[in-house]
Formats: structure tokens, sequence, C-alpha cells
């Protein structure tokens, strides 16, 4: 054998091995109650067949009450539960989890490989090895988002705020109006600093155990720009901080004149307690 094809050899071994620390397919185990699966080459969902490799672009179904373990490969895993709705995704080398609903509990090993859970409009990125609950729920008009991270730091990102590190130890909730004109974050455990993308650079604030941000969402009369008002209350409801920002849109939205009204209000001052407006749903 010649230097030269050996040095080959070695060079694409090497690159198989680094160009991805996730499997090219997922496994799933240990299912229980009812569980399906839908392959990109089926048109109907089917039960799964134990340790058999599946590919991604699937999508996997289970009922209220069942449960499956994924295994990505390298150590890592998820565990679905909650009648769960999950998109297998990937782009290039990277594995996107699709939770439409239920819940997905991971266990990344570390240098597992590039992943990214998405969830009602929330983008959550692992920044460490450990293990994070991804919860999602539907409510009326609203769209819930469960955040737990017990042992690993994650990175979230919404429509409006960017969270670079959150966790290990905390927990946040993340709810959203469908239409996108509400949102409300709530953090039960730990702290987190939001970060705002505005028109005039980053407005970076932090938000402590116990607070809640509300986060109102107007579209401008001619389309092209978002106003955003931000109300940060305390465990005893009251205002902490407001503020205002506008952020211009990349692509204009067609703003219908007739469907445009003009509220009048109407202010009597009675005392100097400060009540933030409850969204149709939340009441």
């Amino acid at each position: 054998m010649s230097n030269k094809f050996l040095f080959c050899v070695i060079t694409l071994s090497s690159f198989v091995v680094a160009s991805s620390a996730f499997e090219p397919a997922f496994k799933l185990v240990q299912p229980e109650g009812k569980v399906k699966i839908q392959t990109p080459a089926s048109k109907r969902s089917e039960t799964p067949r134990v340790d058999q490799a599946y590919a991604y672009g699937s999508t996997i179904t289970i009922e209220k009450g069942s449960s499956v373990n994924v295994i990505l490969g390298n150590g890592s895993s998820v565990k679905l539960t909650g009648a769960a709705v999950v998109g297998m995704k990937e782009d290039g080398d990277e594995k996107i989890i699709d939770l439409k609903s239920g819940k997905a509990e991971f266990n990344l090993a570390k240098d597992s490989g590039k992943l990214k859970v998405q969830s009602k409009g929330i983008e959550i990125s692992p920044v460490s090895a450990g293990t994070f609950t991804v919860d999602a729920r539907r409510s009326y008009s609203f769209n819930s988002v469960g955040i737990v991270s017990d042992t690993a730091q994650v990175a979230v990102k919404g429509d409006q705020f960017d969270i670079k590190k959150f966790g290990p130890k905390s927990e946040l909730s993340i709810s959203s109006a469908s239409d996108g004109s509400y949102s409300k974050i709530q953090v039960p455990k730990g702290n987190l600093n939001l970060t705002f993308d505005t028109d005039d650079g980053d407005k970076n604030v932090k938000v402590e155990k116990g607070e809640t941000v509300a986060i109102y969402r107007k579209v401008s009369n001619l389309g092209i720009t978002v106003v955003s008002t931000v109300i940060i209350t305390g465990a005893d409801s009251t205002v902490k901080q407001q503020f205002s920002f506008s952020k211009k849109l990349k692509k204009r939205i067609p703003i219908n004149p007739a469907s445009t009204t003009t509220t009048t209000t109407t202010t009597t001052t009675s005392s100097t307690t400060v009540k933030s407006p409850t969204p149709v749903g939340e009441r």
C-alpha cells in the first residue's frame, strides 16, 4: 500500500468521524402505550419496531399516558411523554426536534453534536451537556412552552427576545398569543438576562425569580414597524420596570384600513396602584 493511498484513507476516516457526533438515523426504544411513527417514505403511521433505525424527516406521535425513548446516538437521548407530536428533522449536520405538543426530556452527552429544539415559535439550543425538559401546550388562543434546565445550560430565542444562557437549576414558562400580539415570560426558578433587538441596538434586562415579563406588540399604521411595550412585575404584582421600543420589519405587513378602530380611553385617578392590561384568553 502506497503512502499516498494510506493518507487518503486516514483523511476520509477522520472526516466521517468528525462530521457529526449524532448518528445519521435515530432509534425508538422502550415504547409504552400507543406510539406511532410516520417515515418520509410512508403515507401512513405505523407502530415502530424497537431498535430499528429511522430516517430524519419522520414524525412521532404518542397518545396521552404513553411514552417512548428516542436514541440520538453518542450517549444522547430524549424521552417523549404527554400526548407528544414530534417532527424529527435535520439541516446539514444539525438535528432539529420540532416539538408540536407534549413533553420532551433531553439527556445530552458531552460533544454530542448540533441540536436545536423548536416549539411554538420558540427555539431552544443546548449550550452545555446535561439534562433539560421542554413542555409544549396550547390553551384557547395561547401557546405555552415550559423549559426546565436541570443540569444543562440552554439558549432560548423568541420572536421578540433572546436569552443567551439559561440554567442550570432554572425554570421558565413562555406564553404567547397565536397572533403574536402578546407574550408573557414567567421565571419560577433562577434568574435570566433578556435581550431585546430594537432599532436603537440591544436592550438588556435582568429578570429575577418570581418576576413576570409582559410584552405587548402593535404594528404601526404603515405596516413597517412593530412597537413593543414591556412591563416587568414582581412577585407581588407591582410594576418594577416599563419601557417601549420599536423595530422595523424586514417585510411590510399589509394593513386593512377598514379593520382599524379608534379607542377612546377615560382615566379616573383613584389610587396609585398600576395594573397591567389583561389580554383576551388570559382572564
